[in-house]
């Protein structure tokens, strides 16, 4: 049997009814409906806005304090995404477009995140406070380099409300 040709019926007594179905067309319309299906698929698993997000943050624990971390979307310097260490430790990564949180207890806590002269800073955390960390690449055509700085609130937010939560699979405690 060619390719080109499919045959329908199984009584070989009585004509067959032929119906052409091209390969390369039924193989094309199989493939259509797979992109159509991933797609849906992707869409119900998008990152969340800030505010989607807020609605399924967990309350924050009077006792702790939250430190929110952050990175604006630039065409500069979007495929570097360094590690963002805390007290030694690796919490998250940089990502343009992202954001993320946790929560601590109240404490002194050193934030580095890549390489660069700015590219650490240092956060005093008391129980119930929120504090921003902005990183973001920062330098010239030859060498990027990272900044770390933290924002006032008034600065940070109007800017992660245009944020995905971003879900690190660093330390989260």
């Amino acid at each position: 049997m060619a390719w080109d040709m499919l045959v329908i019926g199984t009584n070989h007594d009585q004509p067959r009814a032929k119906m052409t179905a091209s390969m390369p067309h039924l193989l094309t319309r199989i493939a259509l409906a797979a992109t159509i299906a991933l797609s849906l698929g992707a869409c119900a698993s998008r990152d969340l806005s800030y505010t989607e997000a807020q609605a399924l943050m967990p309350a924050k624990s009077p006792d702790k304090g939250r430190i929110y971390f952050y990175r604006e979307a630039s065409w500069l310097g979007n495929s570097i995404t360094p590690d963002i260490v805390m007290n030694g430790k690796v919490v998250g990564s940089s990502n343009p477009g992202a954001f993320f949180f946790l929560d601590r207890d109240p404490g002194e806590y050193a934030i580095f995140c890549g390489q660069g002269e700015h590219n650490n800073t240092h956060v005093s955390l008391a129980a119930g406070q929120e504090v921003y960390v902005r990183t973001a690449v920062a330098g010239g055509i030859v060498k990027a380099e990272m900044q770390a700085e933290v924002e006032p609130p008034q600065v940070a937010l109007p800017q992660i409300h245009k944020l995905n939560l971003f879900n690190t699979a660093g330390d989260t405690q």
